[in-house]
């Protein structure tokens, strides 16, 4: 992936964006719906119960209020199959013990699939059907739901999968065939509650499963350990071209699969035997859930996961890392990576690799760090969150600092409730792209509170050696990204003295600033008066939140600013 083609991505994509998705943060490709009720509820049709638009929250909330009958309000369209619903979901009365549910493949009344909060037994969430107009709850786990708290909520429908999400955190997981395709819904059986910020998001039915296809459960683990003694199950002779048809970016990335698989399960070759054996072209492939120590990876290897499969370094020693590369061409994909003791991936000078479908979090620093030179690695649908370290001080979802190289690019990635920032560039050497990346809700995690910038863009470099203190003018792009819910700044200068460009943006209620862009300031590191270059900020929102926009120029169709 040399320089030339990735400038020609860029424009590829610029042009893409700006003819086809207009404001929105998402290619149209993966996004459905969206509803913010700024405009009303206009797209919903509506079934008993009292509906209305309120305030809440300094933005509009769709309300039902009525605790007397079973109201329903569905959008979208019958023809939907594959896709998840999400939507922020504020509990007002529960009036005893009903239900406040979300629904997918909502027909009518009679008929939908729906995650359900339900305040019996000191809580419970519930994946539920209704066919033929009778109710089953599939799957249900006890969690905390208060009244007047409010929750992301999200339904993932895939094929016969049934998966539910609270606050980010992949809660249960259901089979079920009775419904194949419907509308989304929204069901309050004698209760009263606020709906907000709804998104509706399409799924690839033939490859989405490979990310998580397992319950989280980020608190406790009952998995089995990896038995040394047990000998390898390698299939040889196995050539493949493994790549991945999603996503705009990457080519020239990863490894070439033209040698051994080698399987790691819980009962036979472990995961660090099988790192010392791989070579070039090998790919390992993880099956089940899986503890290991510390791994590093140098040139041209696949670690892969099937159905589900999950890598808990707890048996990590303090301090240490999960995977660190030092290498090139690597390839690690479809797998859950959790319990390090520090980041979950390192990349350590290694250049073209290439991760996707990864689910990373708990982890006592930042999920998937590059640095030491490290240029030209893509990073593809994963999902950082929950890192937290004692103090708050460093873990972020993801982190390009330290002197890395150029030309990095996250696409399709996403960033929550880390403890300090979901994106952190400090000190980098190199700029970055990131397209269609969601930053949200970082900054406190468990009572614990760090930075909690959604993409923070810079730093003063006072790490290299033999050199003062300075800053490296970097220009970061950033394309139909969004920073919601963070407890500092959405979008973050920190003293970045080059000239980043942020196309179809959107900034939401962060605490701080949405765009925090000032002309000049006085880094600690440096203690002078630093006059920055000019950010350009290009058809991008802000609602919800302030800005300070001195050191940036508007362009395009801005809006909130």
């Amino acid at each position: 992936m040399n320089k030339s083609k990735i400038a020609s991505i860029f424009l590829a994509t610029s042009i893409f964006t700006t003819t086809i998705i207009g404001n929105y943060h998402v290619f149209a490709s993966d996004q459905l719906f969206t509803e913010n009720f700024q405009s009303g509820s206009k797209n919903w049709k509506e079934s008993k119960g009292k509906w209305s638009i309120v305030n809440y929250n300094n933005s509009k909330a769709y309300y039902q209020s009525s605790t007397n009958v079973e109201a329903a309000s569905k959008a979208g369209k019958t023809t939907w199959t594959n896709y998840s619903v999400e939507s922020e979901v504020t509990i007002e009365d529960f009036n005893g013990s009903k239900r406040v549910m979300l629904c997918g493949r909502y027909t009518d009344k009679n008929n939908y699939y729906s995650i359900s909060l339900y305040n019996k037994d000191g809580g419970t969430l519930e994946i539920r059907s209704k066919a033929k107009g009778k109710s089953k709850t599939l799957k249900k786990a006890k969690i905390s739901i208060k009244e007047n708290t409010t929750y992301k909520v999200k339904l993932e429908l895939n094929g016969n999968t049934l998966k539910a999400y609270l606050d980010g955190k992949l809660i249960t997981t259901a089979n079920d065939k009775s419904l194949s395709k419907g509308a989304i819904g929204i069901v309050t059986s004698k209760a009263s509650a606020k709906f907000d910020n709804i998104v509706v998001s399409s799924i690839d039915k033939t490859s989405s499963d490979s990310n998580t296809n397992t319950d989280l459960n980020t608190n406790t683990t009952n998995d089995n350990s990896s038995n040394n003694n047990s000998s390898s199950n390698s299939d040889s002779n196995n050539t493949t071209n493994d790549t991945t048809s999603s996503g705009t970016y990457g080519k020239d990335t990863g490894a070439t699969t033209n040698g051994t698989v080698i399987t790691v399960e819980s009962n036979g070759t472990t995961l660090e035997k099988a790192v010392s054996s791989a070579k070039s072209g090998d790919t390992i492939l993880i099956k089940g859930t899986i503890k290991s120590s510390s791994i590093t990876l140098k040139d041209n290897i696949t670690i892969k996961g099937e159905s589900g499969a999950k890598i808990d370094f707890s048996n990590t020693s303090n301090g240490g890392r999960g995977i660190t590369i030092t290498g090139k061409n690597n390839t690690i994909k479809d797998l859950e990576i959790y319990n390090a003791k520090d980041n979950a991936i390192y990349v350590n000078g290694g250049d073209y690799n290439r991760f996707e479908n990864l689910n990373i979090h708990n982890n006592a620093d930042t999920g998937l760090q590059i640095s030491n030179g490290a240029s030209y690695n893509y990073i593809y649908n994963c999902y950082s969150h929950h890192n937290v370290d004692s103090k708050g001080e460093n873990p972020d979802g993801f982190a390009v600092k330290l002197h890395s190289g150029e030309g990095n690019v996250f696409e399709k990635c996403k960033a929550e409730y880390n403890v300090d920032d979901g994106w952190d560039f400090y000190a980098a050497h190199g700029a970055v792209t990131l397209v269609n990346c969601e930053s949200n809700y970082n900054g406190e995690v468990n009572g614990v509170k760090g930075d909690g910038n959604g993409f923070k863009l810079g730093g003063v470099d006072n790490k290299e050696s033999g050199k003062a203190a300075h800053l490296d003018p970097l220009n970061h792009v950033l394309i139909n990204c969004s920073a919601k819910g963070n407890k500092k700044n959405g979008f973050d200068r920190n003293n970045q003295s080059g000239i980043v460009t942020m196309k179809n943006c959107i900034a939401d209620g962060n605490e701080g600033k949405n765009y925090n862009w000032p002309l000049k300031g006085k880094p600690s590191a440096l203690g002078y008066e630093v006059t920055f270059g000019k950010a350009i900020i290009d058809s991008c929102t802000s609602k919800n939140g302030s800005n300070n926009i001195s050191g940036a120029t508007l362009q395009g169709n801005c809006q909130g600013f």
